[in-house]
């Protein structure tokens, strides 16, 4: 009997990762959210939640590459969200969405009463905007080559988020327009962007990554690190 469960534990393992720290629930809209925790639970311990949010047309398994902060840094629940297109202003049903996910999380973990947003292309428009919507809610804001930036009518860059660190980072290479009536390519707008926190004196660590197209690069994973650690030492009680 013991060996039959010792074999059941491990395919269980090796098969289904929701067995070591990974599950699936559903969202309001009946959407997946994928949800990444430390094995043993600290009762104790107040933990971070990071979310990482995909790129157009994608899922949230992995949450955008930060899921294996779990066990890198050891203290945050990690959660990837899944959204439809129309997400990336940062509004509406979608920042209603993380919300609600928030709020339903911290029935069940211990969790600080701001979260740490990670995107990336699609994913960086939504968690840029959405921290200047909800800035009470958010630690930092780690985002990378998004496709269109707060300026130009497309959202506001506000002055509650100043105190909430930024990572923001766009390939040298990735000059291309996100969609054909972009105003402009994703390395100019992300430059325009950049300067004006820079003008208003936000908390932003920024690159432009040497020979690097539209993809996550390790640079943009370093910058992401970087900011956890600021948002942490500027928002730890």
């Amino acid at each position: 009997m013991a060996k039959s469960c010792l074999l059941v534990l491990i395919c269980c393992l090796l098969l289904n990762p929701i067995c070591a720290g990974e599950k699936v629930i559903k969202d309001e809209e009946g959407m997946d959210c994928w949800v990444y925790f430390p094995d043993e639970i600290d009762s104790g311990k107040t933990y971070w939640l990071v979310v990482g949010v995909h790129g157009l047309g994608g899922k949230g398994k992995g949450a955008s590459g930060v899921a294996k902060w779990v066990t890198q840094e050891g203290d945050c629940i990690v959660i990837g969200p899944s959204f439809n297109d129309g997400y990336q202003m940062g509004n509406g049903k979608n920042a209603d969405k993380l919300k609600r996910l928030f709020k339903d999380l911290k029935k069940e973990y211990k969790l600080h009463d701001r979260m740490f947003v990670h995107g990336f292309s699609a994913g960086a428009q939504f968690v840029h905007r959405f921290a200047f919507n909800e800035p009470n809610l958010i630690a930092g804001v780690s985002a990378h080559s998004a496709g269109s930036w707060a300026t130009r009518g497309y959202g506001k860059i506000s002055l509650r988020a100043k105190k909430i660190p930024f990572a923001i980072s766009c390939g040298e290479k990735d000059t291309g327009k996100s969609y054909e009536s972009a105003p402009l390519g994703r390395l100019a707008w992300f430059k325009e962007f950049r300067d004006e926190l820079d003008k208003k004196k936000f908390d932003v660590e920024s690159a432009v990554v040497p020979g690097v197209k539209h993809r996550q690069s390790p640079k943009a994973r370093e910058l992401a690190k970087n900011c956890y650690a600021r948002a942490k030492a500027a928002f730890s009680k």
